[in-house]
């Protein structure tokens, strides 16, 4: 049984994100302690390297395991992923938690608030304190969730994930075993793959179909607040974005800072 199971799309074709995803390796999943902890990486069909790699260099008690997707497009990745899913892959874990790679998590310090503040048997959908509301909704996803019921008035100003989401096992089981949402799923895995989609969007109403409202937290962030971060300066965020390698100014150097405490403790 996994404490937490990470879901973590990733483009290791790409020199840039590959590097991404090897500081991730090193410094996305801190203060695991005895955790036992589950990432599930979402990988594109093009990519021909050793499959190895991608399982190997992480910290101790982290399983690492991964997914073929026919498509480099991160919506298409998690189109695939959820339409995929098991029951019992779904309940060998407390908490599902949907992260990009060029963010960081206090895995311990998250525990420790999801135990405090909620039950995992209830159907939760946690999303961080900037959430993002009034953003314009594709018309892709417009034109899809309509055909389901969801109509233009639902989607307008409707809170969704900026880029960290925590369920509850609960909610990945009535969105499996949800009959319009497997069909919504099957539509959007038919949109074209040359366009850039916001699959924040798609999961947040595809959840709603299942009457699943997103939750907003004081403890997760979408921002670079490295000064905040649990992790690091013992603030409140347990998990940070937008810190990496190849970002500027303050993203960049929130990066260097993380890299620099880290490296400083082993």
């Amino acid at each position: 049984m996994y404490a937490l199971s990470f879901v973590l799309p990733i483009t290791p074709t790409i020199p840039k994100y590959n590097q991404r995803f090897e500081d991730f390796k090193k410094y996305g999943l801190l203060n695991i302690g005895k955790n036992k902890i589950r990432v599930m990486l979402l990988v594109e069909n093009e990519y021909t390297g050793i499959t190895h790699d991608l399982i190997t260099g992480w910290p101790d008690g982290v399983d690492v395991r991964y997914i073929i997707t026919p498509q480099k497009n991160v919506h298409h990745k998690y189109v695939t992923y959820y339409l995929g899913l098991t029951s019992s892959y779904i309940c060998d874990a407390d908490w599902h938690v949907r992260v990009d790679d060029d963010s960081s998590t206090d895995v311990s310090k998250l525990l420790y608030y999801l135990h405090a503040e909620f039950d995992r048997n209830e159907k939760l959908h946690l999303v961080a304190q900037e959430s993002a509301g009034n953003c314009d909704v594709l018309d892709e996803y417009r034109n899809v969730f309509r055909r389901f019921g969801v109509t233009d008035n639902d989607m307008k100003d409707y809170n969704h994930m900026f880029e960290v989401s925590v369920d509850s096992a609960a909610t990945l089981l009535a969105l499996k075993r949800n009959w319009v949402t497997r069909h919504a799923l099957v539509e959007l895995q038919r949109l074209p793959t040359d366009k850039l989609y916001f699959a924040d969007q798609a999961y947040a109403y595809l959840l709603r179909l299942c009457k699943i409202h997103p939750i907003i937290t004081n403890f997760m962030s979408k921002e670079p607040k490295i000064g905040k971060y649990s992790a690091v300066g013992g603030g409140q965020y347990t998990h940070i974005h937008y810190i990496s390698h190849d970002q500027e100014g303050g993203r960049r150097a929130a990066f260097e800072q993380l890299k620099m405490a880290v490296d400083n403790e082993c």
